[in-house]
C-alpha cells in the first residue's frame, strides 16, 4: 500500500507543482524598458525571483514599470521559463474616488487625465505641452497670465498692432 501510495505521489507531483505555478503575486525588483518588449525581474516569494519576464501591454499603452511595483505573472503550462507580466500596479498611487464608469490615466508624480461623469479633467503639475493645431469649440475660459511672446488672433497681432483713437483717426498707442 506504501508502494501504491508513492507512486501516485510520484505521478501526481509534477502535475500539482504544474498547477501551482500557473499564477503567481510577485514584486518587481528590476525593470529593463531599452528593448521592443520590457522585461522585469519579480521576486515571488523570498529568495525565488524569475528574471527577463516580458511585460504585456495593451496595444496603445505602454509605461516605464516603476521598482516595487505588485506584478500579476501567468506562467504558461506551470513552467516558470515561460512566465510572463500581464498586470502590473502600484496600490499607493492608485487614484481613489472615481465613479462607477470613470477612467483615469495617471503617474507617480500627480499627473492625472480623469475621464469623469461630467468632463474630462486633466491635472499637470509641471507642465501641459500640446503640439499641433488645436480645435476648440464651446466657451474657453482661461485664468492667469500667458507666456506667450505674443497673441494673434486673424492676422493681427497683439503685439505689434496698434490703437486708433476712435473719431480722429490719430494712432494711440502700441500695447505694451
Amino acid at each position: 500500500m506504501v508502494f501504491l501510495v508513492k507512486l501516485i505521489q510520484k505521478v501526481i507531483q509534477p502535475w500539482a507543482n504544474r498547477l501551482m505555478n500557473l499564477v503567481s503575486f510577485g514584486v518587481v525588483r528590476r525593470a529593463d524598458n531599452s528593448g521592443e518588449t520590457q522585461t522585469v525581474q519579480a521576486e515571488i516569494r523570498e529568495g525565488l525571483s524569475i528574471s527577463d519576464i516580458p511585460v504585456m501591454e495593451p496595444y496603445g499603452f505602454t509605461s516605464g514599470v516603476k521598482i516595487d511595483s505588485e506584478v500579476l505573472l501567468v506562467s504558461l503550462g506551470g513552467n516558470r521559463g515561460n512566465t510572463a507580466a500581464v498586470v502590473v500596479g502600484g496600490r499607493a498611487y492608485r487614484l481613489k474616488g472615481l465613479k462607477e464608469g470613470e477612467v483615469a490615466l495617471y503617474d507617480d508624480s500627480g499627473q492625472e487625465i480623469i475621464l469623469r461623469k461630467d468632463g474630462i479633467e486633466i491635472t499637470a503639475p509641471n507642465s501641459l505641452k500640446i503640439s499641433g493645431d488645436v480645435a476648440i469649440t464651446g466657451k474657453l475660459d482661461v485664468s492667469g497670465v500667458s507666456a506667450a511672446e505674443d497673441h494673434v488672433s486673424g492676422t493681427i497681432s497683439g503685439k505689434g498692432h496698434v490703437h486708433t483713437e476712435l473719431g480722429d483717426g490719430v494712432d494711440v498707442s502700441v500695447p505694451k
